[in-house]
C-alpha cells in the first residue's frame, strides 16, 4: 500500500469531519450502544431480546434493505429454535477460530434453520433468509457485538480502497479479512491524531457508542473512490 495515499485519505476524512456529511454515519455508533445494551445470549426470550438490541432512532439500514428483512427472519428462527440460533451466534463470536471459518458456518447454520422454517410454512411469501453469502448480516453482527474488530463489510468497498491505496492483488470475491486488516491500518493513523479523535467524539451524544470502534475507518474507507 502506498503511505503516501493513506495519509491523503485520513486528510480526507478530517475534511469531512467538517462538513455537513460528518453526520451521516451517527446510526452506526447508536446501533451499537442498543445492541451492546440489550443483546444477551443467555437470556431467556431471546427473540425479544434481540429486537430489542436492533433498534435505531433514524437509521435501519443495517438490517433492513430493498425487499429484504434479516432481522425478522432472524427473529423467526429464534421463535422457531432459540437454542439453534444461540449456539449459531457464539459460534460466530467465537474469536479463536478463523473468522472465515464463522462466516461461512454461520451462513450454513442459516440455511440450515430456513430450511426448517420453510417447511414449517410452506406457504410463505419469504424468498430466503437474507444472511447471504456476501457476508453482510453476519459481519454486521459481528460488528456489533465487537465494534473495536469488525465494521460493516462489502466487497465493492475493499475493492474502492485497495485501488486507493494502491494496493496488489484487488479481489474479485468477497475478503472481509483482508478488509478488517486494511481498516486497523487506517485506524492507527486516526487514533494517533488528537485533532482527528476530537473532530469524530465532538458529533457524538449521550445515545451513541463512546468506546473504541473501527467505525471511524470504515467511515475513511467509504471516502476511497
Amino acid at each position: 500500500m502506498n503511505l503516501q495515499r493513506i495519509k491523503g485519505l485520513i486528510s480526507q476524512y478530517k475534511k469531512w469531519l467538517i462538513s455537513p456529511s460528518k453526520f451521516d454515519h451517527l446510526y452506526l455508533w447508536e446501533s451499537v450502544e442498543y445492541f451492546q445494551k440489550h443483546f444477551n445470549l443467555d437470556e431467556g426470550d431471546l427473540a425479544h431480546h434481540f429486537d430489542l438490541a436492533l433498534q435505531n432512532s433514524s437509521s435501519k439500514r443495517l438490517w433492513t434493505m430493498e425487499a429484504k428483512f434479516p432481522k425478522e427472519m432472524m427473529i423467526a428462527f429464534m421463535k422457531m429454535d432459540a437454542d439453534m440460533a444461540r449456539w449459531t451466534f457464539k459460534d460466530l463470536y467465537r474469536k479463536e477460530n478463523s473468522l472465515d471459518g464463522r462466516l461461512n458456518r454461520f451462513q450454513f447454520h442459516c440455511d440450515e434453520m430456513y430450511a426448517v422454517w420453510k417447511k414449517q410454512h410452506p406457504k410463505a411469501l419469504h424468498l430466503g433468509h437474507y444472511h447471504d453469502a456476501d457476508h453482510w448480516m453476519a459481519c454486521v453482527y459481528l460488528f456489533l457485538n465487537f465494534p473495536d474488530q469488525f465494521t460493516p463489510y462489502d466487497l465493492s468497498t475493499l475493492q474502492n480502497l485497495l485501488r486507493f491505496v494502491e494496493a496488489k492483488n484487488i479481489p474479485q470475491n468477497e475478503d472481509p479479512e483482508r478488509f478488517f486488516k486494511v481498516l486497523k491500518v487506517l485506524d492507527k493513523f486516526i487514533s494517533d491524531d488528537e485533532e482527528l479523535q476530537d473532530l469524530i467524539f465532538a458529533r457524538l451524544s449521550e445515545k451513541h457508542f463512546k468506546g473504541k470502534t473501527l467505525i471511524p475507518a470504515y467511515e475513511c474507507a467509504l471516502l476511497a473512490k
